[in-house]
Protein backbone atom coordinates (compact mmCIF):
# COMPACT_ATOMS: atom_id res chain seq x y z
CA UNK A 1 0.00 0.00 0.00
CA UNK A 2 1.74 3.41 -0.99
CA UNK A 3 2.16 5.97 1.50
CA UNK A 4 0.19 9.04 1.00
CA UNK A 5 3.53 11.49 1.57
CA UNK A 6 4.60 9.13 -1.75
CA UNK A 7 1.58 10.90 -3.57
CA UNK A 8 2.58 14.00 -2.90
CA UNK A 9 5.20 16.04 -5.69
CA UNK A 10 8.50 16.83 -4.68
CA UNK A 11 8.04 20.13 -5.68
CA UNK A 12 4.82 21.29 -3.40
CA UNK A 13 5.88 22.57 0.26
CA UNK A 14 2.53 21.90 1.90
CA UNK A 15 3.97 24.52 4.34
CA UNK A 16 4.70 27.43 2.21
CA UNK A 17 1.28 27.05 0.42
CA UNK A 18 -0.79 27.01 3.60
CA UNK A 19 1.48 30.33 4.87
CA UNK A 20 1.15 32.50 1.39
CA UNK A 21 -0.68 35.77 1.12
CA UNK A 22 -1.42 36.22 -2.35
CA UNK A 23 -4.03 39.35 -1.71
CA UNK A 24 -1.46 42.30 -2.69
CA UNK A 25 -0.28 40.00 -5.90
CA UNK A 26 -3.98 39.08 -6.85
CA UNK A 27 -4.65 43.23 -6.52
CA UNK A 28 -1.79 44.29 -8.48
CA UNK A 29 -2.41 41.69 -11.34
CA UNK A 30 -6.34 42.99 -11.54
CA UNK A 31 -5.50 46.53 -11.50
CA UNK A 32 -2.96 45.87 -14.21
CA UNK A 33 -6.19 43.44 -15.91
CA UNK A 34 -8.25 46.33 -15.29
CA UNK A 35 -6.43 48.82 -17.05
CA UNK A 36 -5.94 46.31 -20.06
CA UNK A 37 -2.50 46.33 -18.77
CA UNK A 38 -2.18 42.29 -19.81
CA UNK A 39 1.14 41.66 -20.08
CA UNK A 40 2.24 43.88 -16.86
CA UNK A 41 -0.07 41.38 -15.30
CA UNK A 42 1.60 38.61 -16.29
CA UNK A 43 4.88 40.27 -15.14
CA UNK A 44 3.39 40.56 -11.65
CA UNK A 45 2.42 37.13 -11.35
CA UNK A 46 5.95 35.91 -12.83
CA UNK A 47 7.50 38.40 -9.88
CA UNK A 48 5.96 36.77 -7.28
CA UNK A 49 6.80 33.31 -8.86
CA UNK A 50 10.26 34.74 -8.66
CA UNK A 51 10.78 34.07 -12.54
CA UNK A 52 13.23 35.70 -13.49
CA UNK A 53 13.49 34.79 -17.17
CA UNK A 54 10.09 34.96 -17.80
CA UNK A 55 9.59 38.43 -16.12
CA UNK A 56 12.86 38.86 -18.71
CA UNK A 57 10.91 37.54 -21.54
CA UNK A 58 7.52 39.50 -20.75
CA UNK A 59 9.95 42.96 -20.41
CA UNK A 60 10.68 42.45 -23.88
CA UNK A 61 7.29 41.64 -25.30
CA UNK A 62 6.13 44.86 -23.34
CA UNK A 63 9.11 47.14 -25.41
CA UNK A 64 8.25 45.23 -28.55
CA UNK A 65 4.16 46.52 -27.92
CA UNK A 66 5.04 49.50 -27.06
CA UNK A 67 7.78 50.44 -29.46
CA UNK A 68 5.22 48.96 -32.31
CA UNK A 69 2.25 50.84 -30.16
CA UNK A 70 0.47 47.48 -30.92
CA UNK A 71 0.34 44.11 -29.67
CA UNK A 72 1.46 41.39 -33.01
CA UNK A 73 -0.95 38.44 -32.66
CA UNK A 74 2.57 36.31 -31.99
CA UNK A 75 2.93 38.08 -29.33
CA UNK A 76 -0.14 38.30 -27.76
CA UNK A 77 -0.23 34.17 -28.09
CA UNK A 78 2.89 33.88 -26.32
CA UNK A 79 2.18 36.11 -23.58
CA UNK A 80 -1.15 33.57 -23.53
CA UNK A 81 1.33 30.90 -23.44
CA UNK A 82 3.91 31.88 -21.09
CA UNK A 83 0.76 32.94 -18.68
CA UNK A 84 -0.85 29.54 -19.34
CA UNK A 85 2.95 27.67 -17.76
CA UNK A 86 3.10 30.19 -14.83
CA UNK A 87 -0.87 29.25 -13.73
CA UNK A 88 0.39 25.99 -13.87
CA UNK A 89 2.99 26.65 -11.45
CA UNK A 90 0.95 27.96 -9.11
CA UNK A 91 -1.33 24.87 -9.21
CA UNK A 92 1.89 22.79 -8.79
CA UNK A 93 3.78 25.04 -6.10
CA UNK A 94 0.47 26.24 -3.93
CA UNK A 95 -3.00 24.12 -4.78
CA UNK A 96 -5.94 25.26 -5.92
CA UNK A 97 -7.20 27.80 -3.23
CA UNK A 98 -4.14 29.92 -4.39
CA UNK A 99 -4.38 29.39 -7.91
CA UNK A 100 -8.23 30.06 -8.13
CA UNK A 101 -7.33 33.65 -6.36
CA UNK A 102 -4.51 34.56 -8.68
CA UNK A 103 -6.47 33.00 -11.53
CA UNK A 104 -9.80 35.58 -10.82
CA UNK A 105 -7.29 38.21 -11.44
CA UNK A 106 -6.90 37.84 -15.04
Amino acid sequence: MAKLINLIPNNLNIKEAANVDVSDWVKKIAKNTDRNAHTEAVIELAKFLKDKSMEKILNSIMDIHMEMKSMPVELSKLRGQILDELMKIVRNKFGGDIYKQINSAF
